[in-house]
């Protein structure tokens, strides 16, 4: 589930080959259900990087007000960073 995610979140702008851009409010429940799978400690711990560094940029670059605000929620997950 988490790389699907990090597709759908990267895809503003044409982010990555081959995925359509998603519409911010796809993005926003990608973020969400991201949110939520952090939570529960339900994804792998090598994919901690890629992860962190989609929320940063999700943070920086999204036009979505609404996945700019669950990104910082979800950073909150990763003090050490």
């Amino acid at each position: 589930q988490v790389p699907t995610l990090l597709k759908i979140l990267n895809s503003t702008g044409g982010g990555v080959e081959g995925v359509r851009s998603a519409p911010g409010p796809v993005r926003w429940e990608a973020a969400k259900l991201l949110e939520y799978l952090v939570d529960q400690g339900l994804y792998e711990k090598e994919q901690t990087e890629p992860l962190v560094q989609t929320l940063l940029d999700r943070v920086a670059k999204d036009p979505d007000r609404n996945v700019k605000l669950v990104s910082i929620e979800v950073l909150a997950y990763f003090p050490n960073r």
